[in-house]
């Protein structure tokens, strides 16, 4: 499980990987 802050989730990548999870 990855978790980051979420002005990180602005990343696209970040955010498939969130969704992913």
């Amino acid at each position: 499980t990855v978790t980051v802050p979420k002005a990180e989730v602005k990343k696209p990548e970040v955010k498939a990987i969130e969704i992913s999870v």
